[in-house]
C-alpha cells in the first residue's frame, strides 16, 4: 500500500493559495489619488505709522497740529474683500476682518487658485448682513473668541446694536508750552452703516503661484485721519465721537481712514 507524503499535499495547495491571493490583490482597485494641490496665500498686511516711523501704543508722537500725543488703541474692520480672475470675474475671497495694530493683528491671509488677479477691491466696515442692525435678534455672543466679529474684540455697541468700524483712542498734551505729559482723552468711535465705504485698486495686477505666498502691503498714516486737502482736526477741541453724537466729526474722521489707506506699488 503506497503512502502520501504530508508534504505532497500541502505544497500545490500553498501554491493554489498564493495564486489565488495574487489574483484577488491584482483585480482590486486602486485607492484614489491625493488631489494635486493648486493653491497659493495671498498675504495683505497693514502697514501704520505715526510721522513715518512704526505706531507704538504710549509712545509719545506729533500730530498733525503739531500736538504732543499719544495712541491707546487703533482697531477697525475691513470687510467684502474681491479679486478679478483672469477671465475678468470678480472673486469673493473674504467676508470681514478685524484689525488691532497696536497687538500684531495686522495682517490677512486667504488661500486662493494660482493664476493672475487683478482689481483689489474692499469695503471699510463691516457688512450691513454681518452687523445685525436690522437683526432683532442678533447677538454677538455667537461668535467665538477668534472670530473677526467675536465680542471680546471689543468693537461691539451692545447699547446701539451694531459693530464700530473705527476705534482710536489716546491721549494729548493741551498745555501751551507742549512739554506736558499727554493726559486729555480722546476717542473716535465710528459705526453707522451708512459710512461703510469702498475702496478700490483697479490698477492692481499679481500672480498667485502654487505653495507660494503673495504679499500685498497697505499702508497707513496715523495723522491722516485727521487731516486732508480742505482742513486739519484739531484733537484737543473736537476730541471725541460715538457717531450718533456728532456724526459730522465721525463721517469726516472715517472719511480720512479710508482715503489713507493706500497700496504700496
Amino acid at each position: 500500500m503506497s503512502t502520501i507524503s504530508l508534504k505532497s499535499i500541502l505544497y500545490p495547495a500553498i501554491i493554489l493559495s498564493l495564486i489565488s491571493f495574487t489574483g484577488c490583490e491584482k483585480d482590486k482597485p486602486l485607492p484614489n489619488p491625493v488631489p494635486l494641490d493648486t493653491t497659493g496665500i495671498l498675504e495683505l498686511e497693514v502697514l501704520a505709522t505715526m510721522n513715518g516711523e512704526p505706531v507704538e501704543a504710549f509712545t509719545i508722537f506729533e500730530n498733525a497740529n503739531g500736538q504732543r500725543a499719544t495712541i491707546e488703541e487703533f482697531k477697525f474692520y475691513l470687510g467684502e474683500f474681491s479679486l478679478k480672475n483672469a477671465s475678468d470675474t470678480e472673486v469673493a475671497i473674504k467676508d470681514v476682518a478685524f484689525f488691532d495694530l497696536l497687538n500684531n493683528k495686522n495682517k490677512l491671509a486667504v488661500k486662493l487658485p494660482e493664476g493672475n488677479y487683478s482689481h483689489l477691491k474692499f469695503y471699510a466696515g463691516v457688512p450691513d448682513a454681518l452687523n445685525g442692525t436690522n437683526n432683532p435678534d442678533f447677538t454677538a455672543s455667537v461668535y467665538g473668541q477668534d472670530h473677526p466679529l467675536s465680542i471680546f474684540n471689543g468693537m461691539y455697541w451692545t447699547w446701539a446694536t451694531g459693530y464700530i468700524f473705527l476705534k482710536v483712542e489716546g491721549k494729548i498734551d493741551t498745555s501751551a508750552t507742549q512739554n506736558q505729559t499727554p493726559l486729555r482723552n480722546y476717542f473716535y468711535h465710528v459705526g453707522m452703516q451708512d459710512f461703510y465705504a469702498v475702496k478700490e485698486f483697479p490698477n492692481t495686477s499679481f500672480e498667485i503661484k502654487r505653495g507660494e505666498t503673495k504679499k500685498v502691503l497697505l499702508r497707513l498714516e496715523y495723522n491722516d485721519l485727521f487731516r486732508n486737502d480742505v482742513e486739519t482736526i484739531n484733537m484737543a477741541t473736537e476730541s471725541f465721537t460715538h457717531t450718533t453724537d456728532n456724526i459730522s466729526l465721525a463721517q469726516r474722521v472715517f472719511s480720512n481712514f479710508v482715503n489713507g489707506l493706500q497700496l504700496e506699488p
